[in-house]
């Protein structure tokens, strides 16, 4: 009993932190709200409108009319949108309040991680894990913007937190199959929010093959999970195809972040670019269509998502060493937290945001909340006194990654089944995500899964260094 009473004022502890870190961030994001010195402004303004459209009856994947040439329609999958519709329709349209939202479930996630470490390592390094989770300046950071990255993480913790006791050989057939089930269903899940894990379900098959077995009945569950994972996403695939005539799996946001990712290695040379403004003003000229300049996405949405694939795999094959190289860099980038946010403002710091960029969200009489912002911010803030703590800590987080290469290792040699089902996200992230364009906050997913390994290094140090 004692030890569970420790376990819950643990939880509890840590919860409470990861809430005042992330209303930190949060204060500070206030003043650069609805202009372009946020991350995401524009890409936030598409999902409100998503919001909107689902709020107003049209639909969370078919709308009312369907004209093939709004292509914007599959440029993201519904689900953030629909997270959104579901955050105004409970407590009113306003982005701090989803903010705010936000945080409490990825304070949430923090108890999930720590539920891994806890059964794998003890409540020592549960404890750790929970803390480096609740104060990552990635994880507080992306859990502020009105972004599908703040809660795409989720569903994925869930995920390969049911399966462990599959992996650890407990639980009867049945309970097994359905914990399996409920895996491929989140991860399908997963994708509806974001996109970049579309083939997370098929990737982590030949993972559970080798954990489960390797026999028939090991081929069939974890065939099961990559099926389940394709048949949640479906829905998405039959409207596109109904809808345009065309076969897109989920989204056409993926041509454009591999051509940004040719211009990140240093090939403008081939007219890529990085910045979507610039993709879209290059491609206006390229094709002589003025219209191109109006969004990405729209109009002839999927046609120049896949000539933007022709010609970044074209550069790819021309130059694959070249290509090679730009993919290790972009993995190392991942495995170090090297890039991130900016740093948490010292106390008593006031943000100010230019003159004349702030564009306020279009109002919706009746939905719109009324929120006093200066005060949400000060309330949001109330943790000032962690301001100078944290900005030391992250001035030193590059010793955080360190950490978790060698928890590592030590958890391979120690529980080697729980650790390779752990690591498979972060693995599907280097194979998947470093072709593309690499944003910090699209790697955030990878932290949830290998905080937990720098806890438990740091657990096992104090215990060493404690008196006997």
């Amino acid at each position: 009993m004692k030890r569970w009473t420790s376990v819950v004022m643990a939880g509890t502890f840590v919860f409470v932190l990861s809430l005042l870190v992330r209303g930190l961030y949060l204060a500070d994001g206030m003043a650069l709200l609805y202009t372009p010195d946020q991350d995401g402004t524009r890409m936030a303004r598409r999902y409100d409108d998503t919001a909107l459209s689902i709020l107003a009856g049209e639909g969370i994947l078919f709308p009312k009319v369907w004209d093939p040439a709004r292509t914007g329609l599959a440029s993201r999958p519904p689900g953030y949108g629909l997270f959104l519709a579901s955050v105004y329709q409970v407590f009113g349209r306003s982005f701090p309040i989803v903010a705010a939202v936000q945080d409490v479930l990825t304070s949430m996630a923090v108890l999930l991680v720590m539920a891994f470490a806890f059964r794998l390592f003890g409540l020592s390094a549960a404890l750790f894990s929970g803390l480096l989770v609740a104060v990552s300046p990635h994880i507080a950071a992306t859990s502020n913007l009105v972004l599908a990255d703040a809660v795409a993480s989720l569903p994925l913790l869930l995920a390969f937190l049911v399966v462990l006791p599959v992996i650890r050989g407990s639980g009867s057939p049945s309970n097994q199959i359905a914990r399996l089930v409920l895996m491929g269903v989140l991860i399908g899940a997963g994708v509806w929010i974001r996109p970049n894990v579309v083939l997370l379900g098929p990737f982590t098959a030949p993972f559970l093959f080798f954990l489960l077995g390797r026999n028939r009945r090991a081929l069939l569950l974890s065939g099961l999970v990559a099926l389940v994972s394709l048949l949640v996403v479906s829905p998405i695939t039959l409207r596109n195809w109904l809808v345009f005539g065309e076969f897109v799996p989920v989204s056409i946001n993926g041509g454009i972040t591999l051509w940004q990712g040719v211009a990140d290695a240093g090939g403008r040379e081939y007219g890529a670019r990085v910045w979507d403004k610039q993709v879209m003003a290059e491609e206006a000229e390229r094709y002589g269509r003025p219209d191109y300049l109006l969004w990405w996405a729209e109009p002839d949405g999927i046609v120049r998502d896949r000539d933007r694939y022709r010609r970044a795999t074209d550069v790819i094959k021309d130059r694959p060493l070249w290509y090679a190289r730009a993919m290790l860099r972009r993995m190392g980038m991942m495995l170090l937290f090297t890039d991130g946010p900016k740093s948490l403002l010292p106390a008593g710091a006031i943000v100010k945001a230019a003159d004349g960029e702030r564009v306020p969200l279009r109002p919706m009489p009746g939905l719109d909340a009324t929120v006093d912002e200066a005060a949400f911010a000060e309330k949001a803030g109330v943790a000032s006194f962690l301001r100078a703590p944290l900005r030391a800590l992250h001035g030193a987080w590059f010793v955080v990654p360190i950490l978790a290469w060698v928890g590592i290792v030590l958890s391979l040699r120690d529980a080697p089944r729980a650790t390779l089902l752990w690591l498979v996200v972060p693995l599907y992230y280097l194979a998947f995500e470093s072709p593309f364009l690499y944003e910090w906050r699209v790697a955030v997913p990878m932290q949830y899964f290998l905080l937990p390994f720098a806890g438990r290094t740091v657990a096992d140090l104090l215990a060493k260094l404690a008196p006997r």
